[in-house]
């Protein structure tokens, strides 16, 4: 018996030695990267898809303010100007002269009722005018004497009404000639005496529209500044 146990345990070691030589299989796997083609060509749209407008640059843009705008055109109707309120009531309420020769003082209740005796409206031009006749009264209409007839003449500066210094009334106007686009030569009729005698004297100024404003030179008469002015400043009308 002892000698069987002697031989067993060679045996056991054996099989323990060919046990750590199996070779146990590699479970790793190698995992190869390959190249993916990428395929760069645009897939169109489909039909019927309405196409995006193309982006203007913000500085191909026009800007309005830039865009040169054709003149307004140049007319003889004074309706087109801002003395057309006064045309379509034919009445504008009567001053004086006040503390400045620009400046107007009301007076109350005097209206001048006039028509356009002669039309030089002229809207791009450096001076032009109208020439009115009419009479003093109410509101509701004109005295009716001789003493309240008298003419005026109403300047424009390129189609703008001039307000300042206020238009002064006269007996009459006899005669207005454009000496040049800014100069505009009136004569005048002055009832010097008495209103029965008519007019008295003539005087011939010229009215010239400079850079600064209006002025004028020649003869007036030597009580003009008691003559009634057409105040064109008052917005409201009867």
């Amino acid at each position: 018996m002892a000698r069987k146990h002697a031989h067993a345990v060679p045996l056991v070691l054996t099989a323990l030695l060919l046990a750590g030589c199996v070779n146990t299989p590699d479970t790793a796997v190698d995992i190869t990267t390959g190249e993916v083609a990428v395929d760069d060509t645009t897939t169109p749209p489909p039909v019927g898809t309405p196409s995006r407008p193309a982006e203007v640059p913000e500085e191909d843009v026009p800007d309005e303010s830039s865009v040169d705008k054709p003149p307004a055109p140049c007319t003889d109707n004074p309706m087109a100007s801002d003395f057309a309120p006064f045309l379509e009531q034919g009445i504008i309420p009567v001053g004086a002269l006040g503390a400045t020769p620009d400046s107007t003082a009301p007076v109350d209740d005097v209206y001048y009722h006039f028509q356009i005796g002669e039309n030089g409206y002229d809207s791009c031009a450096a001076l032009s005018y109208l020439v009115l006749n009419g009479a003093n009264g109410d509101a509701e209409r004109s005295a009716g004497i001789g003493a309240a007839i008298h003419d005026a003449v109403v300047l424009f500066h390129r189609g703008e009404m001039i307000s300042a210094p206020a238009p002064f009334q006269m007996k009459t106007v006899e005669k207005v000639t454009r000496t040049a686009d800014d100069r505009i030569e009136v004569l005048y009729g002055h009832a010097g005496g008495a209103s029965a005698q008519g007019v008295t004297e003539r005087h011939l100024f010229t009215f010239i529209h400079t850079g600064d404003g209006l002025t004028g030179e020649g003869s007036l008469p030597a009580d003009i500044d008691d003559h009634a002015r057409l105040d064109l400043q008052q917005a409201n009308l009867p």
